[in-house]
């Protein structure tokens, strides 16, 4: 069976979260049940002409949509009239990788103005602050606006794909549909299966993440490590984003102490030496960083803010899940993990074994249950 996954950049296993997902999930797809995995990234362009040649080329029989960005949502009805018209069966997948109702959030203002004040794509940082401005008498509309963006895909695809059971009563409700089409398969495990039980693990607390403030808020990361940096630990702050030099204005703004920003590196021996990791994200769609930090036995601190948190981490055995918002209550909980030992071995060992439920045969075992249940359909 040929799969043919669309993604919005090239597939490469050192590019973002769904590019590297999709990487992954191919190499299990081809080595364990022998698919043919080929792959159209919309960076690179493409008429839709060409992508209906490259389908009937290649004899693809699945097409897996991979998020919820505007060029895909656009090409979803082609795709759906692709393969109503195909001489084969061709089933559409639609896959969202985020939590449901994540356009209605927004971002620090301090933020927004410094990329105004700093001239970073001026016209769409003034229309970001406008609409946060009058969000809440823009509500309504966006509502609207979002249940009519929410149901196209549910209604052109065979099955809508979400990263947890957790997200599919919000997603619904949004859309106004009901669930027969939904399905949840969480992401899987990004490095190779050596177990990295905490030894030789220094005192740094570590963040991996893009540097963008909205879905990242690595402003409170910021604030939080200004209430505690002088406690003998080091902050490292790995990756880029359009707000890396925010922050780093803002940490010599505050004076901060034993902090770097590592820009982009491999994330693993980061990972492996690290005690502690830090999320502070308004929103994600799973967490991979989470699950990458897990597998290094490198404890997360999360504040709770998206329901497949609580698929990856259970609260004070293999991480600590934190009230959102709540900074105050962060500082304490990162305060008393820095400072018992035994807490930190004792979460990290659980973090380590836990995690192995998204090992890549596991959840490629789930995608595969999927593609033959479509070819099930078929049959019957």
């Amino acid at each position: 069976m040929n799969i043919l996954f669309i993604t919005p950049s090239v597939v490469q296993p050192l590019n973002g979260g769904i590019e590297r997902i999709t990487y992954s999930l191919s190499k299990v797809l081809e080595a364990d049940y022998h698919y043919g995995c080929f792959f159209w990234n919309l960076e690179t362009g493409g008429d839709v002409q060409q992508v209906e040649s490259y389908i009937r080329e290649q004899h693809i029989e699945i097409i897996v949509a991979q998020g919820a960005d505007k060029r895909i949502s656009r090409l979803l009805p082609s795709l759906r009239r692709f393969a109503n018209h195909m001489d084969w069966k061709v089933s559409l997948l639609f896959v969202f990788h985020s939590n449901p109702g994540v356009e209605l959030a927004t971002m620090d203002y301090c933020c927004l103005l410094d990329r105004i004040f700093h001239k970073k794509d001026i016209s769409a940082n003034i229309k970001q602050l406008m609409w946060q401005l009058f969000l809440p008498l823009l509500r309504k509309g966006m509502l609207r606006h979002l249940a009519a963006k929410y149901r196209a895909p549910y209604e052109i695809a065979d099955k809508v794909v979400l990263l947890s059971e957790k997200f599919i009563p919000d997603y619904c409700s949004i859309a106004g549909c009901d669930m027969t089409k939904m399905t949840a398969i969480p992401n899987m495990l990004s490095f190779p299966m050596e177990q990295y039980y905490p030894c030789d693990k220094e005192k740094t607390v570590l963040v991996v993440s893009r540097m963008e403030e909205r879905q990242k808020r690595i402003r409170m990361v910021l604030r939080i490590w200004k209430e505690i940096e002088n406690q003998g630990w080091n902050l490292k702050i790995v990756g880029v984003g359009e707000d890396l030099d925010y922050y780093k204005r803002l940490a010599k703004r505050w004076h901060l102490q034993n902090i770097s920003f590592e820009g982009r590196q491999n994330p693993l021996s980061y990972y492996q030496s690290a005690s502690i990791f830090l999320m502070t994200s308004a929103f994600e769609g799973w967490g991979l960083t989470l699950t990458e930090a897990q597998q290094c036995g490198c404890v997360p601190v999360v504040f709770n803010t998206y329901a497949s948190l609580t698929d990856i981490i259970e609260h004070q055995r293999n991480g600590l899940i934190v009230k959102e918002g709540d900074v105050h209550q962060y500082v304490l909980t990162l305060h008393t993990l820095m400072h018992d030992e035994a807490l930190r071995q004792r979460l990290a060992q659980h973090a380590a074994e836990d995690c192995l439920r998204y090992t890549p045969q596991k959840v490629a075992a789930r995608w595969d249950a999927l593609f033959k249940s479509l070819k099930g359909d078929i049959i019957n």
